[in-house]
């Protein structure tokens, strides 16, 4: 889709995969015609493109900053080749229209009846339109002998964007992502070599796929297996990945936890062994019952299922309940 048509406020639904293409506005006017900037076109005859053309809904907008409206101007329909061809006879003045035919712009350059204009205060125009961005068509770019075009031409583009819904699989983005970089990267009339496709996206918030994969390139499972293999590979590897997120920690902090929970029982066999000692002090006549209480507080912690490095913890218990026991019994007798 081109740039300024719609964005993310409108199609909330639509991500974008990247901006392939440049789609510059070629401003041709008449050779026999002085027009020094934009403003010069009002009152004159242009060529926008067919109404709802993405090309005229977006001109239409250029001009409107510049004051050049349907009120005070001709806005006609012809596009592209029409458009140049009305110029020469004389049925326009001038056009403003953004296409990519690359020959169509050739040939006009080198019609001396047709003159390009190069925008004055094409920067103020990228900061009030976003999506549009400021190229230069270097002197001789079309024709170095002839010195076609005789000097910098500065014009303003839209790009061209790869819209996708957010529900399409991401390897499916990928896949796509890698047929534009393949399509897209090489030179133009008026773009470097990986100019495109781009990174950013000025209207839709980029693919998480497709921004991986320009920064990335294709991961290594994609460049030696198959795609059907990749994907499940991925799938897995996403999964095993979060297993071990989750499972190391737990490594590390289960055999603490299982220690301070042996500790805690223990704690507890101490507690009631002193519990048992303190009763015996305050009433003589439950000694003989709590010597039973003793027994029976030992063969717990013998049958009890301790880690055997904790052997010294549950021999020393079983000697303090010996000790406990050697103060009851003289009594008990």
């Amino acid at each position: 889709m081109q740039g300024g048509l719609r964005n993310s406020a409108e199609a909330p639904e639509l991500v974008s995969l990247g901006r392939v293409a440049y789609q510059p506005f070629y401003i041709f006017y008449r050779a026999d015609q002085t027009i020094a900037d934009l403003t010069g076109l009002k009152g004159k005859r242009i060529a926008i493109g067919a109404p709802g053309n993405g090309s005229a809904v977006v001109a239409a907008k250029i001009l409107a900053a510049a004051g050049v409206t349907a009120q005070n101007s001709t806005f006609l329909h012809p596009f592209s080749q029409a458009a140049v061809n009305a110029l020469i006879e004389n049925k326009a003045d001038a056009m403003v229209e953004a296409f990519s035919n690359e020959e169509v712009v050739r040939r006009a350059l080198r019609d001396p009846r047709i003159k390009m204009l190069s925008i004055r205060g094409a920067d103020a125009l990228v900061r009030l339109f976003p999506y549009l961005s400021t190229v230069v068509m270097p002197q001789g770019v079309v024709d170095y002998e002839h010195n076609i075009p005789s000097a910098d031409v500065t014009m303003i583009s839209t790009t061209v964007g790869i819209l996708a819904r957010n529900t399409l699989h991401p390897a499916v983005m990928t896949l796509l992502a890698e047929a534009l970089v393949e399509t897209h990267r090489h030179a133009g009339l008026l773009q470097r070599v990986g100019e495109f496709p781009t990174h950013s996206d000025p209207e839709f918030p980029m693919a998480p796929a497709a921004a991986d994969y320009y920064r990335n390139g294709p991961s290594l499972l994609n460049r030696y297996v198959p795609f059907w293999i990749t994907n499940s590979a991925q799938r897995f590897l996403a999964v095993l990945i979060a297993v071990v997120g989750v499972v190391m920690p737990l490594a590390h902090y289960l055999p603490k936890i299982h220690e301070w929970l042996v500790r805690r029982r223990l704690q507890a066999f101490y507690d009631e062994l002193q519990a048992i000692e303190a009763e015996a002090a305050l009433d003589a006549r439950r000694r003989e019952g709590l010597l039973a209480q003793l027994q029976g507080l030992e063969d717990r912690i013998c049958t009890a299922r301790l880690p055997s490095s904790f052997a010294a913890q549950r021999y020393g218990l079983r000697s303090h309940i010996n000790m406990v026991r050697q103060k009851l019994k003289p009594i008990a007798a």
